[in-house]
């Protein structure tokens, strides 16, 4: 039986594949050392936060709807924090609960989906701030409730 490469004889091929094929060994990564430690507080991200912040940007958020308190940082800036940081379930908490638009967009990215509670994420719901109608009708009624 002929495969997709034309030869009739796929062990043969196999062989010819395994032989011509280097071994690559996996190279060992190198630990990163975070700047934030497991036992840092959310201030101390929050004081991190102010440095990347951008005016402009800001500005931009803002006439997006966006209210103050927010430092204006890069979502791309969050995202190097998020994979330094990876899960952290109290941390997120304790950003969301600073009430700065950066911190509350990071714990978001950070938090465990997996131990948030109901309460918890109604509690985000209920004080996230939105200019369109259709996001509070979506995150505040059951499904049993729109139709």
């Amino acid at each position: 039986m002929r495969n997709r490469f034309g030869s009739e004889n796929t062990e043969k091929l196999i062989h010819v594949l395994k032989v011509k094929m280097p071994v690559v060994e996996p190279i060992a990564k190198t630990a990163v050392k975070p700047t934030v430690q497991s036992g840092e507080s959310e201030k101390a991200i929050v004081k991190e936060l102010e440095s990347p912040g951008s005016a402009s940007y800001a500005t931009t958020m803002k006439r997006h709807g966006i209210r103050e308190p927010i430092f204006g940082v890069k979502i791309s800036e969050l995202k190097k924090i998020q994979k330094r940081v990876k899960r952290n379930y109290q941390l997120a908490l304790d950003l969301h609960d600073t009430g700065t638009y950066d911190a509350m967009y990071l714990a978001a990215l950070i938090a465990d989906d997996m131990r948030m509670t109901k309460a918890d994420l109604q509690r985000w719901a209920d004080g996230a701030y939105c200019t369109c109608g259709a996001w509070r009708l979506l995150f505040t009624t059951s499904r049993t409730e729109r139709r």
